[in-house]
């Protein structure tokens, strides 16, 4: 719809100066909203149009304060369209890749990630970090999947008090996540993370509550999934927030190689993107199913080895009868 159509002249778009629209107006919207804007008036159109750089920047670097850091400050605008192609390359959520088989490889895998991570309490920014990580070394493939946004003595002071009565409910309200991995190279982004919480768990035996942001990147040609990538937020009491992490596990709940990783997430860089509004019912629906099928799959393999386990003692027993007899038989 043109709101220049629908608006009596002397309060059409029109009529407002350009500057004082991009100022009062543009410069006060989020990435969404300014998408929208753009396509609410011809004027608007062309305001954003002439413009469009500097306030996608603004946008970009509002929703994701480490955008602002180098190297993303010198990467993000080498991108196709600069902050415009990373702000819809990483707003939306991901949809899974589809593969018949457990993991992708690519033939141009790339040769680094950069990973933009922001963490936020109560909109509170607890952390804003950049890591690269190199992919090219055989080391990397060989080893599990991790990438860690803190160091192994870091913590991050927070509120949070892990002993009080509801506290873990507090942090599924209260924490918001965003872990982008950006192709170096091929200039591709994609959140990897849910923006909400999917899981909390508490740890009797250390204090430690682990909070679990999931999402699911691998399919399989019967829509099952096969890969999810899982950031952990370690958090205890006294201490704060003590450990970010990411991971690539397979339906058995496995740690998968930086080999198999690498595929699976260049895929679903260089795959769709998802549309609505219902973001986080549907990033937790998936986290849900992939978490049913792993749960069934690791009741299926009990049952297996239950009934090996059976087999091997009635051989045990048969084979202990049969020596026995043979010797009374003598």
């Amino acid at each position: 719809m043109d709101l220049d159509r629908w608006c009596p002249n002397e309060c059409a778009i029109s009529t407002v100066h350009g500057d004082v629209i991009r100022a009062q107006i543009l410069t006060r919207l989020d990435g969404p909203s300014l998408a929208c804007a753009a396509c609410a008036s011809s004027r608007l159109r062309s305001i954003v149009a002439s413009d469009g750089a500097s306030l996608w920047t603004e946008a970009t670097r509002a929703a994701w304060p480490s955008t602002s850091s180098p190297p993303l400050t010198d990467l993000i605008p080498s991108f196709p369209k600069g902050h415009l192609s990373f702000f819809s390359d990483s707003h939306p959520s991901l949809l899974p890749v589809t593969t018949s088989e457990p993991a992708l490889h690519p033939a141009d895998p790339p040769s680094g990630l950069v990973s933009a991570v922001d963490l936020f309490y109560e909109d509170r920014l607890l952390l804003s970090q950049v890591v690269d990580t190199e992919t090219h070394s055989a080391w990397f493939g060989s080893s599990p999947f991790r990438i860690d946004a803190l160091g192994l003595k870091e913590s991050i002071r927070t509120d949070f008090d892990g002993g009080r009565t509801g506290a873990c409910g507090d942090l599924v309200r209260g924490m918001r996540l965003s872990w982008i991995l950006i192709d170096r190279e091929g200039r591709r982004a994609a959140r990897v993370s849910s923006h909400e919480p999917v899981e909390v768990q508490r740890q009797w035996s250390t204090g430690d509550v682990r909070v679990k942001f999931a999402m699911t990147v691998g399919v399989t040609t019967e829509g099952e999934g096969t890969a999810q990538c899982v950031v952990v937020v370690t958090c205890r009491e006294g201490e704060g927030v003590r450990e970010v992490s990411l991971q690539v596990e397979d339906v058995e709940g496995t740690v998968m190689s930086g080999r198999e990783s690498l595929g699976i997430l260049t895929g679903a860089m260089r795959g769709e993107r998802g549309r609505g509004k219902a973001r986080a019912e549907e990033e937790r629906r998936r986290f849900e199913e992939f978490e049913r099928r792993k749960r069934e799959r690791k009741e299926s393999r009990r049952r297996r080895e239950g009934r090996v386990d059976v087999v091997f003692v009635a051989v045990g027993v048969m084979c202990y009868v049969l020596f026995w007899g043979l010797l009374c038989c003598r």
